[in-house]
């Protein structure tokens, strides 16, 4: 049995933590899946995705239509910008596979999840079809007033002018299985072409039944092509192309396919005819037709797609759009966004910047480390940054002089100054441990998994599955640094996850890897033997009440709970012993966070939980209930000033405008904005720079109170008005005083303009 951190002892409080503070008890209550807060209405979400990976375009006249990972990208060449549709703006979901215009110039939008969606563009109005959320849309095709939807269980057709689906093939020739993924799609003198998962296959469009199978004809080896490798086809010159992982055919006259010479290094992903010559994009390279093959540019990355204008083609590609004009590549263009849409890691710094780390929670990909500020994104990779040595970056902290610490999935630390300044700390310069894994030792893979600073700016991180044993590294601001292991009672590799309580404490939390974890471990850096004797450090498993010993994550909240975030649900403790919070039993728990009101924020597999401190009250976020962009979240971060709460998950960033900002140390002038403030023009007032425990009163000019929130209504340094009185009436036009005042007297007034 652990020790207990301030425990009772012959009738005392015998422990330093005790001396120093009380812990609070937190009642238990039961779920409420609803808000219960007057200004919710005000909560506003917002969605950051990376769009680079441009998988499908579709060219208007002044603009691309392009289908991403990351949502709609509207890219418009004469301008170079763009413009970034996700969740937010009216998607059903994100990762967008196909995009295609109807005849009335209408977008009908397929997403990888099976979403299906009809966008009225004059009229900006949205239609979600649910009918293939089962499935995965591979790709649309219309054909007067039938779409076809490409899906991974075959072909269906949905009939425009019903809005409903008419029919599904799903057995496509009696040489191919029954439900089998359809990729591509082609309509050619009514006769209709699908590339599937064992091959081509094709029909009359006027044949009686095509759901049996007898009515498709099928390309195989038979008629001289592979049924295997197939990727891409077109029809051009009277013919029919296809592009394998063999090379590219050409249908005879006679219905036999024969191999174009000289073109087994050539594996087209995609063709497009662009001033009447054929194009096609390999993986990495860009090829013409001209009585033979020629290539024009193997020097690009990642192809997906391609299309193009009068003048110019485009090639879509993993990170943005290549532009070509008269077979001269011109340029890149890469969408503003973050550098991928897995956020391991965030943190806000003293300027309000977010900063984001992408690797993967096993170092197998990543995209670098992220800056938004200002509205706009900066990137740092690899290619665009010299001297970056990785895109693992996997987490974040910034210490008190507002340098950027980042820890590396295999690269060990970089420390940031100024966006440009570099410091790297890795076992080759003799500084933290490489890996062991197994019985194998990687001196050199250094992996710094979490970082935190303290009440004396001591910044801490987790050397994971350190070989050495030193899993805990501190640094002091005057750069000392120091390694933790079994000696201080750090007995674990397996860090995950670091927090400091009120007491400066450490908690280390342990997670699973090969079916290992060990709970969590408290260590006091600053513990003296004349202090206590046997609390310099500890550690909980569940013997001691843990969920489970793995242990995600790890929060201390104004009170000094400390939150400890499982894969089997919420443990808290309040300095006597580990408690269960019921609520989120069985809830597998990745990221914890405290607000500027001292709320709890829980980020899960399945969606965001919000715990108030003031009314003891659950709200849960999802991406049914809410804007959220995915249910998988695994990181959490707070703008104090804005009260923004950033919401990192496996595929995009979201955040969510609260109330809950951090109020300001004492009283200052009222910021109060718009103002005037006019009803047909603006959502709400924001009235600014409050301090804790203040209440908002605001009269008329004769007077009349008009609307009232007393303190425990009133949570951050702002407050959301939307100009309704007590009644939920809009008020009339005219000068209004707000009055905010708390418990000692102090007060302070600002004058409003209200125009109806």
């Amino acid at each position: 049995m652990a020790s207990r951190i301030g425990s009772h002892r012959n009738g005392r409080l015998d422990g330093k933590i005790m001396r120093k503070k009380q812990w609070t008890i937190l009642p238990i209550i039961s779920l409420i899946p609803l808000f219960t807060y007057p200004q919710v209405k005000n909560w506003t979400w917002k969605t950051f995705t990376s769009a680079r990976e441009i998988r499908v375009m579709m060219v208007e006249a002044n603009h691309i239509w392009c289908g991403t990972e990351g949502g709609l990208l509207i890219f418009k060449p004469q301008f170079q910008s763009s413009e970034i549709w996700t969740n937010t703006e009216g998607l059903a979901s994100i990762n967008v596979s196909s995009v295609i215009s109807d005849d009335a110039g209408n977008l009908w939008i397929g997403m990888e999840d099976g979403h299906l969606q009809h966008l009225d563009v004059l009229n900006n109005e949205w239609l979600t079809i649910n009918d293939y959320t089962d499935y995965q849309i591979n790709d649309l095709l219309i054909y007067g007033d039938s779409l076809f939807v490409a899906l991974d269980i075959g072909i269906s057709v949905y009939l425009i002018s019903r809005r409903e689906v008419k029919e599904t093939y799903k057995h496509l020739g009696m040489s191919i299985e029954a439900e089998i993924p359809v990729y591509d799609m082609m309509i050619q003198e009514n006769e209709f072409w699908a590339i599937t998962a064992q091959g081509i296959s094709h029909t009359r469009l006027n044949n009686p039944n095509l759901m049996d199978p007898q009515f498709w004809e099928n390309e195989n080896e038979s008629t001289g092509i592979s049924v295997e490798g197939i990727l891409s086809f077109i029809y051009y010159q009277d013919t029919f192309w296809t592009g394998t992982r063999q090379g590219i055919f050409r249908l005879s006259e006679s219905r036999d396919w024969e191999k174009i010479p000289e073109t087994s290094d050539i594996q087209p992903i995609a063709f497009h005819v662009h001033q009447n010559r054929l194009y096609a994009i390999t993986e990495n390279s860009l090829a013409v037709f001209q009585n033979d093959w020629k290539t024009v540019d193997s020097d690009l990355t990642d192809c997906l797609s391609i299309a193009s204008n009068n003048d110019t083609l485009f090639v879509g590609t993993k990170q943005g759009i290549s532009l070509f004009q008269n077979d001269q590549y011109i340029q890149t263009y890469i969408p503003d966004g973050p550098g991928g849409n897995f956020f391991s890691d965030l943190a806000v710094d003293k300027e309000g910047a977010l900063w984001c780390c992408s690797s993967d929670l096993a170092g197998s990909s990543g995209s670098g480390f992220s800056k938004f500020s200002e509205d706009r994104w900066k990137v740092f990779n690899k290619k665009n940054t010299p001297g970056l040595n990785t895109n693992l970056a996997v987490c974040v902290a910034v210490d008190q002089k507002n340098r950027k610490w980042i820890g590396t999935w295999g690269k060990g630390l970089m420390i940031l100054e100024n966006d440009t300044t570099y410091t790297y700390f890795r076992p080759e310069n003799g500084y933290l441990s490489g890996i062991e894994e197994g019985k194998k030792v990687y001196p050199d893979f250094a992996v710094v998994k979490s970082i935190t600073v303290d009440f004396n700016g001591t910044v801490w991180l987790i050397n994971r599955q350190a070989y050495n044993g030193l899993s805990v590294v501190s640094v002091t601001s005057d750069d000392i640094w120091t390694y933790y292991g079994s000696e201080q009672g750090i007995d674990d590799i397996y860090g995950w996850d670091i927090a400091v309580d009120q007491f400066n404490q450490k908690w280390i939390g342990s997670s699973i890897v090969a079916d290992q974890a060990n709970g969590v471990y408290v260590y006091n850096d600053s513990w003296t033997p004349s202090d206590f004797s046997d609390d310099k450090y500890d550690h909980f498993s569940k013997i001691d009440g843990l969920l489970s010993q793995n242990v995600q994550a790890v929060a201390v909240d104004e009170d000094n709970t400390v939150w400890l975030g499982t894969d089997l649900g919420l443990n808290y403790f309040t300095g006597e012993e580990i408690q269960e919070q019921y609520d989120l039993a069985s809830v597998n728990i990745q990221s914890l966070l405290i607000d500027g009101a001292n709320n709890l924020w829980v980020g899960t597999s399945n969606g965001l939980y919000y715990y108030s401190s003031e009314t003891y009250q659950w709200t849960s976020f999802n991406q049914s209930n809410s804007d959220l962009v995915h249910n998988n979240i695994i990181s959490l971060a707070l703008d104090p000033v804005n009260g923004y709460i950033y919401i990192g998950t496996i595929q995009g960033l979201s955040r969510l405008k609260t109330p809950f900002s951090t109020p300001i140390s004492s009283f200052s002038d009222l910021l109060i904005y718009p103002n005037p403030y006019i009803f047909q023009e603006h959502e709400y007032v924001s009235i600014e720079n409050l301090p804790r425990d203040v209440s908002i009163t605001i009269f008329s000019s004769q007077g009349f109170m008009v609307f009232q929130r007393l303190k425990d209504q009133v949570f951050g340094n702002t407050f959301i008005w939307d100009g309704n009185d007590m009644d939920g009436k809009k008020v009339a036009s005219g000068i209004y005083l707000v009055v905010v005042n708390n418990n000692s007297g102090e007060k302070r007034i600002g004058k409003l303009a209200i125009i109806r």
